[in-house]
């Protein structure tokens, strides 16, 4: 299936859980969360708003904050991504908006910007996660180029059913060291080979 295909299959399919069960999924990948703190310990994880039906991390967002884990989101600017520390939710929301507005303008520039060489580790969005760890996003190209530069450890963060066996891949997709769902942890099967 194309890209375009498989996005909007996806993107349907995740539109279509009710509220209940994107909670029971967002609680569900908690002990999973955990074990990559216990074995990466990152100083700073990169998160994101959740918009389109993906998978919440604010009860990732809340616990990095009670273990002091410093947490930035993105904000997307012409066609780059910069990320900016949150300490409250609605800080993160602000920071994400696509829409500047004052308060968001005011909040990015009282905001700390956190360049990508601090960022450990970086739960990145997607719509379609394959085992190699490619994905599919929105089509914009905005999180490939970003890992295209990032050396941290990059990881996909979506519902179970969005794990296929092959995603199309172009030259200039990146892959993610794994995908994490609320059935686990799955490790790149690039890196399982090397």
């Amino acid at each position: 299936a194309q890209k375009s295909d498989l996005r909007a299959q996806f993107r349907a399919k995740r539109r279509a859980l009710d509220q209940k069960q994107k909670d029971a999924a967002a609680r569900a990948v908690m002990s999973f969360f955990l074990d990559l703190l216990v074995e990466h310990t990152p100083r700073c994880v990169a998160l994101y708003m959740p918009i389109d039906g993906e998978l919440s991390c604010r009860p990732i967002f809340d616990l990095c904050i009670t273990r002091r884990i410093q947490v930035v989101f993105p904000h997307i600017e012409g066609e780059t991504i910069s990320f900016y520390e949150a300490s409250t939710w609605d800080q993160a929301r602000v920071i994400t908006s696509l829409k500047p507005t004052p308060e968001s303008i005011s909040a990015e520039k009282s905001a700390r910007a956190t360049s990508l060489d601090q960022i450990d580790m970086m739960l990145v969005p997607g719509v379609v996660f394959d085992d190699r760890g490619y994905r599919i996003g929105f089509g914009k190209g905005f999180y490939d180029r970003v890992l295209s530069r990032y050396s941290g450890l990059a990881i996909g963060l979506g519902y179970a059913f969005q794990r296929i066996d092959h995603v199309p891949n172009d030259t200039w997709d990146q892959a993610l060291r794994g995908v994490l769902t609320e059935h686990g942890f799955y490790v790149s099967s690039l890196l399982e080979i090397k």
